[in-house]
């Protein structure tokens, strides 16, 4: 859906795609593969936009689009939260280090 030789399909229409995968049981490394096409889609579409008048499903279904809104800045909300807690986890981390390194050696 999300290949640009595919006539066919819309980034809409993979964008949409991708959201019902992403509601599948997907191991870690499957996640962010589909998150990063996921933004690159949402990137597509955002790029159509003035194209098409300023909607990105093409007039096709507005509902839908409202509809995932409110998922996509869950998703973002949780990715930001994720990344948030692996800096703390980091700079505790280089913190432990910097104290291990500026101990005097006996």
């Amino acid at each position: 859906m999300a290949d640009p030789a595919n006539q066919a399909a819309t980034p809409h229409a993979a964008t949409l795609l991708l959201d019902s995968a992403l509601t599948t049981s997907l191991d870690s490394a499957s996640r962010v593969d589909v998150r990063a096409m996921r933004r690159i889609t949402l990137a597509l579409e955002r790029a159509a936009a003035p194209a098409s008048g300023g909607n990105p499903s093409n007039a096709a279904s507005p509902g839908t689009d409202a509809s995932a809104r409110p998922e996509d800045t869950k998703a973002r909300d949780d990715e930001v939260q994720r990344l948030k807690n692996e800096l703390a986890k980091a700079n505790a981390e280089l913190e432990r280090i910097k104290k291990r390194v500026a101990q005097p050696k006996p």
